[in-house]
């Protein structure tokens, strides 16, 4: 799964990530060019993943996701 398709999924369903984010997500930093972002840790096809996200203007942006 690429970023977009990420991207997609958290957008398409934000109301449900938001609260999977509250309990989960750990903020990092604010950056004025990127928002507010934050680090989840979360298994994708049964593998552990780090995702680095950021929210901005009403809209969730995937910036990174590491495979654990």
């Amino acid at each position: 799964m690429t970023t977009q398709q990420l991207e997609g999924r958290f957008n398409a369903k934000k109301d449900e990530f938001l609260e999977i984010l509250k309990q989960e997500g750990i903020f990092v930093d604010f950056c004025e060019e990127e928002g507010f972002i934050y680090e989840i840790f979360k298994p994708l096809f049964n593998v552990l993943h780090r995702i680095r996200l950021s929210l901005k203007n009403g809209r969730i942006i995937v910036h990174a996701m590491v495979k654990l």
